[in-house]
């Protein structure tokens, strides 16, 4: 049972960080539960100030492509007609090769 993880890099064109901000705050988690995925995170790049990351972990192939085909699509339309052409996004798609956690990492939670 292979893993995949959806990456959408957007790249803000006419919205400013914090508005981004704002609404991903309570989006992205929204968006992650729709989705059916197992773990979300979301990233803002260090190089690139107005380059928002979000990826989004499925326990398998299945799970990803029932969410790829039945709420991808309304999810998508919905982002769009909040944003419009302020923001571009490019997805990724990737097959996990090896999930890794770290024993002191996980201590250092505690």
């Amino acid at each position: 049972m292979s893993q995949v993880v959806m990456v959408v890099r957007t790249t803000l064109t006419g919205a400013t960080a914090e508005e981004y901000e704002a609404w991903a705050d309570t989006a992205i988690p929204e968006i992650a539960m729709e989705l059916g995925a197992t773990t979300a995170l979301r990233m803002w790049s260090r190089a690139t100030p107005n380059l928002h990351i979000s990826s989004y972990r499925f326990d398998s192939d299945e799970a990803f492509q029932e969410a790829e085909q039945n709420r991808r699509p309304a999810i998508i339309e919905r982002v769009t007609a909040h944003w419009g052409d302020k923001v571009t996004r490019e997805f990724e798609i990737l097959d996990v090769a090896q999930f890794i956690t770290t024993a002191p990492a996980a201590k250092a939670a505690e």
